[in-house]
């Protein structure tokens, strides 16, 4: 079992067009290819120029006992994959497939899945590098699913996150009953206090940590961040004596941390490990997005795989903010 997990969609998205793609033998794929290392320490290099990625043939996955195929409609794009790209960290064999975020259809199923069956529309978060479970492809293959006192127990606490804009993050939070303090731009505070963030404040204001600690009485124990530039004035917002957490989602340096053994650093990702809880908070991110408690972030259709690394260079150049970055693998044809 790989630790992938899927999640029912209950809204239609998919086009009708991609039930024709269950009957082919093979399929494209978006490969990151090895380099030499030697090129990736500027992070200035073209994308093609350290790590590069490229449109090939692929067979089409069957599935193993407990695995489902799905027909990838949508694969989203995320700045860890071009991070990978470009420094080759985190994944450690080549060639491999990218892409963590997807939804699509399921077109195959072993005799042991009874939950999932053909045709079902699912979302799912793959794990990053594994070329049979990465989203970077017209079809994959994955192991086929928050609590309702989530909210009582939660009263009274509260949680800072320092985001560019993760807004599911803030959603669940949210729900999940806690105090949100989320540091962003101006321009996007009013969005995020319209999906239940108590306070905001701007990132780059110098006394941004003084804020954070006048609005927690310096007891703040929880942070997350996916921003590595805000990463240091998230931990040093972190109360100096209590058990505190912090989650980070990118590498980041630190400083000081060795000053501060109450304080705790996480870097965040999904693994077998955490199945069971991960499964009963997908099931429950499912049932919001059905009863309307979750609104998807804003998208942006790219057109198919081969238009991934244009793609990540506009989000290298910071051309994107606030919206998902979405490649239609269907929309992807071999020469």
């Amino acid at each position: 079992m790989v630790g992938v997990l899927l999640s029912l969609v209950h809204t239609r998205f998919l086009q009708r067009q991609t039930l024709q793609w269950a009957h082919e033998t093979a399929q494209a794929a978006f490969w990151l290819k090895e380099n030499d290392h030697s090129n990736v320490q500027h992070p200035t290099h073209p994308i093609q120029e350290t790590w590069p990625q490229e449109l090939i043939s692929s067979e089409i996955p069957t599935p193993n006992p407990g695995e489902v195929v799905v027909l990838v409609d949508s694969a989203g794009l995320n700045p860890v994959d071009h991070l990978i790209a470009r420094f080759g960290i985190l994944v450690t064999e080549f060639p491999t497939v990218m892409g963590s975020d997807g939804a699509g259809i399921i077109t195959a199923v072993s005799p042991e899945v009874t939950a999932l069956k053909v045709g079902d529309r699912v979302f799912f978060q793959a794990f990053i590098g594994r070329a049979r479970t990465s989203s970077f492809q017209q079809e994959l293959k994955l192991a086929a699913p928050w609590t309702a006192d989530a909210v009582e127990k939660n009263q009274g606490k509260t949680f800072l996150f320092g985001v560019d804009l993760l807004l599911l993050v803030i959603w669940l939070a949210a729900l999940a009953g806690v105090k949100v303090i989320v540091t962003a731009s101006p321009q996007y505070h009013d969005l995020l206090k319209s999906i239940g963030a108590t306070h905001t404040i701007d990132y780059k204001a110098p006394n941004v940590v003084d804020q954070i600690r006048a609005l927690t009485d310096g007891k703040l124990t929880h942070a997350f961040t996916t921003a590595g530039p805000g990463t240091q004035a998230t931990f040093d917002s972190l109360s100096t004596t209590e058990e505190s957490h912090l989650v980070i989602i990118n590498p980041a340096d630190i400083q000081g941390a060795e000053s501060f053994p109450n304080r705790h650093v996480t870097f965040g990702s999904g693994s077998s490990q955490d199945y069971g809880l991960s499964a009963a908070l997908w099931g429950f991110v499912s049932q919001a997005l059905k009863d309307g408690k979750i609104i998807p972030q804003a998208t942006r259709v790219i057109g198919g795989l081969d238009k991934i690394v244009a793609a990540q260079e506009d989000q290298i150049a910071g051309k994107v903010s606030s919206v998902k970055l979405i490649a239609k693998p269907v929309l992807s044809h071999l020469a």
